[in-house]
């Protein structure tokens, strides 16, 4: 058997999340990317579209 390396477990372990919060925005009619976007806009003041992809990477 082949040993299990820290990038597996970390890749697995990402996608189980990723896909749990796809799921669960799934019941709001969201995404996870529409989600994470409203996450990062200042609820005061707003926040300039020219810093939220620095922001989401």
């Amino acid at each position: 058997m082949k040993d299990l390396t820290i990038d597996h477990a970390l890749r697995a372990t990402w996608q189980a999340v990723s896909k749990m919060y796809n799921e669960e925005a799934k019941n709001y009619g969201l995404t996870m990317a529409i989600g994470f976007t409203l996450l990062s806009i200042a609820p005061k003041g707003g926040t300039p579209s020219t810093t939220l992809g620095p922001k989401m990477g």
